[in-house]
């Protein structure tokens, strides 16, 4: 985190960030551990979103309706596993009023159930579609407590981690949310 606290002092363009991170990385890791990451760029003036991924899931952009209007799939390997790796940008994507941004971590997707079945992603951008009118806060409630009912509450193995990111249809203005 310090590192890339550091260098967005200086530069704002994704790629570029993952790619000066990736390499203090894996002047730092051994060779078993890697970091995953989606570094996204929001520009509530012209309601844009640009962003990078270094080996993360996808996030996904749903609709007024929640329907997924894109899957901002990742642009290269995790970080800390190759000297100069060169990280690109996804397509820029333009946000509209009522968009929601969903980014989210393997310890939702992969939640298991007592026999070992995963969450998966449907499930996951249900919630996020079934309750897309709720503020943020609220449907991030709701997919906690779905992905700790499907499990059982048995003890978690990773963690729960999601953002909602919300375009306001009143302002047009973009609002963050964990």
């Amino acid at each position: 985190r310090a590192y890339l606290r550091a260098f967005a002092k200086v530069e704002s363009d994704p790629g570029i960030l993952l790619t000066w991170l990736n390499n203090e990385l894996v002047a730092d890791l051994d060779l078993v551990h890697y970091v995953t990451l989606v570094l996204a760029r929001l520009n509530p003036g012209e309601n844009t979103l640009d962003y990078a991924s270094a080996g993360h899931l996808p996030t996904y952009l749903l609709d007024r309706q929640g329907d997924v209007r894109h899957v901002l799939d990742s642009t290269g390997i995790p970080l800390g596993l190759m000297r100069d790796y060169q990280y690109s940008n996804g397509n820029s994507v333009k946000l509209e009023a009522g968009d929601i941004l969903f980014f989210l971590t393997d310890g939702i997707s992969e939640a298991q159930a007592p026999d070992e079945t995963e969450f998966g992603f449907d499930p996951a951008l249900e919630i996020v579609k079934r309750f897309r009118k709720q503020p943020a806060k609220k449907i991030m409630e709701q997919l906690y407590q779905a992905v700790r009912s499907f499990s059982q509450n048995k003890p978690q193995e990773d963690d729960i981690t999601a953002i909602i990111c919300k375009v306001d249809s009143a302002k047009q203005s973009t609002n963050l949310d964990q």
